[in-house]
């Protein structure tokens, strides 16, 4: 009984650890709004700034933001599957989402929900990354 209940925990463990394909961010994140629901920069909270901006990413590789201003940028992603890297690209003219201009690890995602983080130091370590990106379909 302990053996079974320990295989079965260790499916679900490898299960949950598994990193979304190319493929699968690509179909997830082109369908609907995705608004920004926590953002963490050098480990600061600055989600005030952000809470009103939501993304719409299209087939094509724009990414369109709508708040106060709307802006476009591109966004694209990488082959490898372990971790899938989203590129996204915004104009150095708009000012607060320039910010978003890097290389995110697809760190979780769900139906619903899109985690990215990020690390600026070398070797990408993106398990102990101070800079969080956390996008929610609505």
């Amino acid at each position: 009984m302990k053996i079974t209940l320990y295989i079965a925990c260790l499916a679900v463990l490898l299960a949950c650890a598994k990193n979304p394909s190319p493929k699968e961010v690509d179909r997830k994140l082109t369908e609907g709004s995705w608004f920004v629901t926590e953002f963490i920069d050098n480990d600061q909270s600055i989600l005030k700034k952000y809470q009103e901006v939501s993304f719409g990413f299209s087939a094509g590789g724009e990414v369109l933001s709508t708040s106060d201003s709307s802006a476009t940028g591109t966004w694209s992603l990488g082959n490898d599957k372990k971790p899938t890297i989203l590129y996204l690209n915004f104009p150095e003219e708009t000012d607060s989402l320039h910010i978003l201009t890097d290389d995110w690890v697809v760190y979780r995602l769900t139906k619903n929900e899109c985690v990215l983080k990020r690390t600026k130091e070398t070797g990408f370590n993106y398990e102990a990354s101070l800079d969080q990106l956390k996008l929610t379909k609505k």
